[in-house]
């Protein structure tokens, strides 16, 4: 009897997704934890890399590359309205 391999395999694309999650994460944490912009400019760009973050989930690990061109766009107006939305609310409230 074989003993299964303890290596998990990961696709290149995969990983190469996550490492970009992982240094988005880090710019975010890296630019919010800063006092060297202003806060709107703070905001702007942290809103606009959880905005990348999310459409890198959705395309890579939800599979929305693959989907339907229709849906794929339309996830895409989404965040552009959740982000314009967002940034509206904070200058404007």
């Amino acid at each position: 009897m074989t003993r299964p391999s303890s290596s998990v395999y990961v696709p290149r694309q995969t990983l190469a997704v996550w490492v970009a999650l992982v240094g988005f994460t880090a710019t975010t944490w890296a630019i919010g934890g800063h006092q060297i912009f202003t806060p709107t400019i703070v905001t702007a760009a942290v809103l606009a890399i959880a905005i990348v973050k999310i459409r890198f989930i959705g395309s890579y690990f939800m599979e929305l590359r693959c989907a339907p061109a229709a849906l794929a766009r339309s996830f895409d107006l989404y965040l552009a309205i959740l982000y314009l939305g967002l940034m509206g609310m904070y200058i404007w409230l």
